[in-house]
């Protein structure tokens, strides 16, 4: 009997109960259309309040209305940015990560709160201060389980470390974001960080440290097709490779580093980065032992024009010539195929130069001598015979 009666007060009560939810989801979705008024007006404080009762509201009702809080809590965090209430907006991020913990389509919403908090911290022109509030957010992402945004924490201090005169802190805090990021598999986070690590060491003038952090950064955008750092991967890149030409950098590290980016610029079909024929030239410079140059010389090039190849083949030999293995420079010109392009007539030249060198410091070779001179005469006039 008691079971009955129960059954009847409910059947009684559920459609005013389901009216009730209505009014309320009504009423938390004006009161986010009133809230979005307020923020375009300047009305801050007005809409943070609109906004916490609404997640009130959606908090209440016995449904699940994780995307409605979310954005609802981001929301709220970029009002309470504008009003300076990092404590709060501290408070309202960690509630939303607890909300979105294992929701990937609710991790924008996060990472959205967390700009707005670090929105609020830029406003201090204190680094110190800033990077201390900054890092307690960092504390609260460990501990939740954020690793991502722990290590956006890091750029940022790195970023906002540069912005305000201090690079050797800022080559700290990049070094352990894009250490974290590696961890994590965050691909585009780590070529960021690379890229402004080494970008970081060449304002230090440190451009030989310079070279771990590009070479990374180049292989994640190949590798990985990260696109959004390419622009700033190029530049940087250019502006290291510009001094090192300058400096006329002979070391087998800088080579061997130097070598990787071109192996991997030759495979990269990627826009806005740097020519592997650059990088070849750049490195053979760099270092011209005769072993490198043999290396270099078994190297596969059939990724580039022909008379990138050509040029490349030609360097390789002078050098060699110059280094006393004029036999590897002869074996090398003879076999190269300088292309059928308009720049033929001039790589045949400068093969026809540097063999005739190589025959002058082999005495065993008195007619390659003579018919390389007269052959770079015959070019002479179209092209010149300038190695």
């Amino acid at each position: 009997m008691k079971r009955s009666l129960l059954l009847a007060a409910l059947l009684v009560l559920a459609p005013a109960a389901l009216a009730d939810r209505k009014a309320d989801l009504d009423r938390a979705v004006r009161l986010r259309d009133e809230a979005t008024a307020d923020w375009k007006a300047g009305r801050y404080a007005e809409a943070a309040a609109k906004l916490r009762e609404a997640d009130g509201i959606y908090r209440a009702l016995p449904e699940d209305h994780a995307a409605d809080r979310a954005v609802v809590l981001r929301a709220l965090a970029y009002n309470l940015s504008k009003l300076g209430a990092g404590e709060e907006i501290l408070r309202t991020w960690e509630t939303l990560a607890a909300l979105a913990f294992g929701k990937e389509d609710l991790r924008g919403e996060v990472f959205g709160a967390y700009v707005a908090y670090l929105d609020w911290a830029k406003t201090d022109e204190d680094l110190p201060r800033l990077l201390e509030k900054l890092g307690k957010l960092r504390e609260r992402a460990l501990k939740q389980r954020y690793p991502g945004i722990a290590a956006q924490v890091l750029h940022d201090q790195g970023y906002e470390s540069f912005r305000r005169g201090d690079r050797k802190q800022a080559a700290d805090f990049y070094r352990q974001a894009a250490d974290e990021r590696r961890e994590i598999g965050d691909h585009l986070g780590l070529a960021w960080s690379s890229v402004n690590l080494a970008h970081t060491y060449v304002e230090l003038g440190k451009i030989d440290d310079a070279l771990d952090p590009i070479l990374e950064a180049y292989r994640t955008v190949h590798e990985r097709g990260v696109l959004p750092p390419q622009a700033a991967l190029a530049w940087n890149l250019d502006r290291i490779l510009d001094d090192l030409e300058a400096r006329g950098e002979r070391s087998p590290k800088t080579a061997g580093r130097i070598s990787a980016l071109a192996a991997a610029a030759r495979r990269s079909s990627l826009p806005k980065v740097i020519p592997a024929g650059r990088l070849l030239r750049l490195a053979l410079r760099a270092n011209p032992s005769p072993s490198a140059l043999r290396r270099f010389a078994r190297s596969d090039l059939s990724g580039l024009r022909p008379e990138t190849r050509a040029d490349l083949v030609i360097r390789a030999a002078r050098l060699a010539v110059e280094g006393g293995a004029s036999r590897d420079a002869v074996k090398w010109l003879k076999k190269l195929d300088p292309g059928a392009g308009p720049a033929r007539p001039r790589l045949e030249a400068r093969r026809l130069t540097v063999l005739a060198r190589a025959a002058r410091r082999e005495k065993a070779f008195p007619g390659l001598a003579r018919a390389a001179a007269a052959g770079g005469r015959d070019l002479g006039d179209r092209a010149g015979r300038a190695a």
